[in-house]
């Protein structure tokens, strides 16, 4: 009896070694939102219906970003839309910046884009560019720009906050 609990004892340390060899500290979860630590400061936001959201803490003179794909979870443009692309924030001013894939099933994302800003303060577009690709431009409103500023720039602090505190 001693002997298996020994075994069961020195598994779970050897998993607990593999995982953090590997760089993913254990999962935190907030209110359905799950924290996973990938490694080299990466943390994986789960728990929303999108493709991934990562988020990467500031590393000595690089400011931290978010990644984003598939952001099902916005509705409108969104909902229907296979993007992907990048979050920077500073202060109350949120950038975001996204290609859709003109073709899904290629794992390369080629295709029109938008890069916005968003006062988060004031709750204004403050500059916006629809980018187009051949021939092609996304049709994207103020509204779901601002939507779309609104719960990433949460997803973001939320974010910083939990890397902050871990």
């Amino acid at each position: 009896m001693k002997r298996m609990k020994r075994a069961v004892s020195l598994l779970a340390l050897l998993a607990a070694l593999a995982v953090l060899l590997a760089g993913c500290g254990p999962a935190e979860e907030e209110g359905g939102v799950r924290y996973v630590e990938e490694g080299g400061g990466r943390v994986r936001i789960d728990g929303y219906d999108a493709t991934q959201i990562s988020y990467m803490p500031p590393q000595g003179t690089t400011p931290s970003s978010m990644y984003i794909a598939g952001l099902w979870f916005l509705g409108g443009f969104f909902e229907d839309a296979p993007i992907e692309g990048d979050v920077t924030m500073e202060g109350d001013t949120i950038r975001v910046a996204f290609t859709r894939a003109d073709d899904p099933n290629s794992g390369t994302v080629w295709g029109a884009g938008a890069n916005f800003v968003v006062d988060l303060k004031s709750n204004t577009v403050v500059e916006y560019e629809l980018v187009p690709w051949e021939g092609h431009t996304i049709e994207l409103t103020e509204e779901e720009m601002l939507h779309a500023g609104q719960e990433l720039g949460a997803i973001y602090r939320a974010a910083e906050e939990y890397c902050s505190e871990n």
